[in-house]
């Protein structure tokens, strides 16, 4: 059978349109004839793994004689292998049907190469690259497809925050974790049907939303609300439950804004996150009034801290080595709030979600700052002075900075200033944090670990950050485990050996001071010997301590 120009043509126009078989083409039957080819197959490789496997082409009755291959690399990662099998009674090509043949096959390569190379792009464009399922870009691409459906009262959106993943970092690596925010991922995907719109995407970082049919919800939300993950970690093998907030949103009908759709669930999830016993919280009218309630609230928090409506109460540490005198003090906040003082557990928490946190420490630290040097102008014994400063705040990038600062604006002896981080916090920002109290201890600034034995305990802490002294936090103080007063025992020793303070706060009994006296802790902070008080009555103190 002679082939023309024309011929060729047809093949390269019917291969542009590739998209798998090619049986019914006529263009490639033709010349797959002429060249009594009786079967075209391909196969994808990523990473030399045989992800993809098709016959692209079979020819009626086919025997497979003599095979060909061709491959071709189309990404870093991705190969393409063709191979084509001619007739067992096919006689040896001659010089023009080798040059037919040759085009023949890279045709079809190229093309399979192409639609291969397109769906990789796709899947990169589409996909999020460390759970495999879909990224935020398809997600409001099926959202919108719903929405047009007019299906949309079918479903709800769920927009799921997991918690804690620094900490998983931490524990576990990167490495690690990426693996178990996969299975979190794949684990969902596997309940959700492919026969509708339900579908779930990672919006990026710790965040993950889904379209849910209303009636697969409730097994959904169970799932999600406390997912059990196994990995391999350095040969040990661990289960760990990732806590996850969830915010619904329930559609209707008229839900046609996936804007809107999109800021309800968060909203939720929000309110979720706020929550110590709801891990799921569903929109309704007065979800959105909740957190304007909170937004007003906060504009109340700025405009009193921009009003000094903010005052600073000090609470002594006393020296029980030292004939009880005060060694110290640790300035707490309070809220001056309609003619009456708010404590700091009402507005912490709220100040800290809405990154009014740094501006509160800082205040405190230069209103105390300000009370120092004016005490010192006045001829005061004075005693150095700690500062609670949030986790939070190592985010800010310049905390530090802005501490030193803030101090020799008043030219204070820097070693008049004692800094706390709250041990919990460590783990969650340990790099910021190793760098805070490297550039505050080369500033001669003392650094505290405050409530010690609250989170993780880690003895890591002790042994890599350049702190001078650990407070003990009054939870693991006054526990009634009876393993607590050997630990107690050692970890007072162990810290002592290392040449740190060890400052016990919130014991509640002259029974406990005793107990830890001969432990060897001698400092303490306590409502038992003194109260937070305010500037007017921590000075007669600093008085009496000088007599």
């Amino acid at each position: 059978m002679k082939t023309t120009l024309k011929d060729i043509h047809n093949l390269i126009k019917a291969c542009e349109d590739f998209d798998g078989p090619l049986f019914e083409s006529e263009a490639v039957k033709k010349i797959a004839d002429a060249l009594q080819i009786s079967k075209v197959t391909c196969r994808v490789f990523s990473g030399g793994v045989n992800t993809t496997s098709e016959v692209i082409y079979l020819a009626p009755s086919s025997k497979l004689g003599e095979e060909f291959d061709f491959s071709r690399q189309t990404t870093d990662t991705n190969t393409i292998v063709m191979r084509i099998y001619r007739f067992p009674y096919a006689p040896k090509l001659d010089e023009a049907q080798l040059d037919l043949f040759n085009i023949f096959a890279d045709t079809i390569l190229n093309s399979a190469g192409r639609k291969n190379l397109s769906k990789s792009y796709d899947h990169i464009f589409y996909y999020d690259p460390v759970t495999a399922v879909p990224n935020k870009t398809l997600f409001f691409k099926r959202l919108h497809a719903l929405i047009s459906s007019k299906n949309q009262d079918r479903y709800a959106v769920v927009y799921s925050n997991i918690r804690n993943c620094k900490i998983m970092n931490k524990l576990f690596g990167y490495e690690t974790t990426d693996k178990m925010l996969r299975d979190f991922a794949l684990g969902i995907y596997r309940l959700l049907s492919n026969d509708s719109f339900e579908i779930i995407a990672r919006l990026g970082g710790d965040n993950f939303v889904l379209v849910v049919l209303k009636e697969h919800l409730d097994e959904v939300l169970k799932y999600v609300s406390s997912v059990k993950v196994s990995t391999e970690n350095h040969e040990d093998l661990i289960e760990y439950v990732i806590n996850v907030k969830s915010g619904v949103f329930l559609m209707t009908a008229e839900t046609e804004d996936p804007g809107m759709i999109m800021s309800s669930a968060n909203i939720a999830v929000s309110l979720a996150k706020k929550s110590e016993s709801q891990s799921v919280v569903f929109y309704t009218d007065n979800t959105s009034s909740i957190l304007n309630n909170e937004k007003a609230y906060v504009e109340e928090l700025k405009n009193d801290l921009n009003n000094g409506k903010f005052i600073v109460y000090y609470q002594p540490i006393f020296d029980k080595g030292n004939s009880d005198e005060i060694s110290g003090a640790e300035a707490l906040v309070r809220w001056r709030r309609n003619g009456q003082i708010v404590s700091p557990a009402s507005f912490i928490e709220t100040a800290e979600r809405n990154n009014l946190i740094s501006d509160i420490d800082l205040y405190v630290l230069e209103t105390s700052c300000s009370n120092l040097k004016k005490w010192e102008e006045e001829g005061k014994k004075l005693v150095p002075i700690s500062f609670n400063f949030s986790h939070y705040d190592l985010t800010t990038s310049d905390i530090t900075e802005k501490i030193i600062k803030t101090i020799d604006k008043y030219d204070i002896d820097h070693s008049l200033i004692n800094i706390e981080f709250t041990e919990a916090g460590f783990h969650e920002e340990y790099e910021a944090l190793v760098y805070a109290v490297s550039k505050l201890k080369n500033n001669g600034i003392s650094v505290t670990i405050d409530n010690y034995g609250l989170g993780y305990s880690s003895i890591r802490l002790l042994q890599e950050l350049e702190v001078d002294s650990i407070k003990l936090s009054h939870g693991f103080l006054s526990s009634d485990n009876p393993k607590t007063d050997i630990i107690l025992e050692e970890l007072i020793a162990l810290i002592n050996k290392m040449g740190l303070h060890v400052v016990a706060q919130g014991v509640q009994s002259e029974e406990q001071v005793k107990k830890l006296i001969g432990y060897g802790c001698n400092f303490f902070q306590t409502e038992l010997f003194e109260k937070a008080v305010s500037e007017r009555f921590f000075v007669k103190k600093l008085s009496s301590n000088n007599q």
